[in-house]
């Protein structure tokens, strides 16, 4: 019973831990994101005010040297450039929007414009493409980090299994290997029966919809109750302890099934 329990704590263990690290990758893809989404509203404003920079600059100096064919030209120029300038402007306030959406504030907005409407110069340009394509590699290469995960993996992370003594809704008491975890979205009980010494072995599913717990007191027993559609099954401990511990689990998995994923 004592390495039964051993073992029990320690997947609880590996599995608070694992939730641990994926929150904190999470954080990590979030804090990437909202960094190539500022980024690029900085390169998209810095386009922008390029644009506005030189639509003044054709305007102040087009000379009308060669009379009607460069006043032509220069008016072909000027359009492209307003054109140019209020698609950046467009651009700048989605990826404003984006950015926002990821936790960003007005105040790292603002700047993120100020300081790309503030560019003059060609290099400077180029220096914030590459931290803009810096920043959106890092975002890319995080979330392929996270989804890379093997789904049998997250499986295994995210369930418990013993040999409990089980008292089924019909009443049957019997010692037998149960497994509670989650699959497509639900928390499932499942036991397995083995027949001629292990050669074959049948198992079955239930879908669990609540859980509780009581206490025995002329046997000093404890019991983790779950509701099932087919009725309460009972899994009977000797030990608080691991009654705690299959409960603690239990309660987190059904946090996990009722909290949404995020978009």
């Amino acid at each position: 019973m004592e390495l039964k329990q051993r073992n029990t704590w320690m997947r609880v263990q590996s599995l608070f831990r694992s939730k641990e690290r994926s929150k904190k990758e999470e954080r990590r893809l979030q804090t990437a994101q909202l960094q190539a989404a500022l980024s690029l509203t900085q390169l998209a404003a810095a386009i922008a005010g390029m644009s506005t920079s030189t639509s003044k600059s054709k305007e102040e100096g087009s000379p009308f040297e060669n009379g009607i064919a460069a006043a032509g030209t220069s008016s072909s120029l000027q359009d492209m450039s307003n054109v140019v300038s209020s698609a950046a402007a467009l651009v700048t306030n989605v990826c404003a929007e984006a950015a926002e959406s990821l936790g960003a504030n007005r105040a790292q907005v603002r700047a993120a414009v100020d300081s790309g409407m503030a560019i003059q110069t060609p290099i400077d340009m180029i220096a914030v493409t590459a931290t803009a394509a810096t920043c959106l590699r890092g975002a890319s290469l995080l979330k392929s980090r996270a989804t890379a995960v093997p789904l049998s993996r997250v499986q295994d992370m995210l369930k418990i299994s013993a040999e409990i003594c089980t008292i089924m809704p019909s009443g049957r008491k019997e010692w037998r290997r149960v497994t509670v975890y989650l699959k497509r979205h639900n928390l499932v009980f499942c036991f397995r029966k083995k027949y001629l010494g292990g050669a074959l072995t049948s198992s079955k599913e239930y879908e669990v919809s609540n859980i509780s717990e009581e206490r025995r007191e002329e046997q000093g027993n404890y019991l983790v109750c779950l509701k099932t559609k087919n009725g309460i099954i009972k899994l009977l401990f000797e030990d608080e302890m691991q009654s705690r511990i299959w409960i603690s689990t239990i309660l987190n998995l059904f946090h996990m099934h009722s909290t949404p994923s995020p978009a």
